[in-house]
């Protein structure tokens, strides 16, 4: 069941991601490189630049209460947030990563 309901999110996150023009993916950290693997077929990565905005995925909640939260943090956050085991915290959550509008 895990599966199923993690296919379905992934399908309204991308559907949020192209009504919203943000890249929608697994947020990968690796050594000073961070980006997203994505399902696009022109763009299987997206690298995330230091202007940009990450938003997080979580949900909170079980069942029919479960709420998607996300959280936003930056390239340098996702860098330097780790774990006490010394892992990258934000690698391997799902995210979206869109360009900072001017002014924020």
């Amino acid at each position: 069941m895990d599966g199923i309901i993690q296919n379905l999110r992934n399908a309204v996150n991308e559907l949020d991601a192209l009504d919203g023009d943000k890249a929608y993916g697994r947020l990968i950290v690796d050594n000073d490189r961070v980006y997203l693997e994505t399902n696009y077929d022109d763009a299987p990565e997206v690298d995330v630049l230091d202007d940009d905005v990450i938003e997080v995925i979580t949900y909170e909640g079980e069942g029919m209460n479960t709420k998607r939260k996300l959280t936003p943090i930056s390239r340098k956050q996702a860098l330097e947030t780790i774990t006490a085991e010394g892992w990258p915290l934000y690698a391997g959550f799902y995210a979206f990563v869109y360009k900072r509008k001017g002014g924020e």
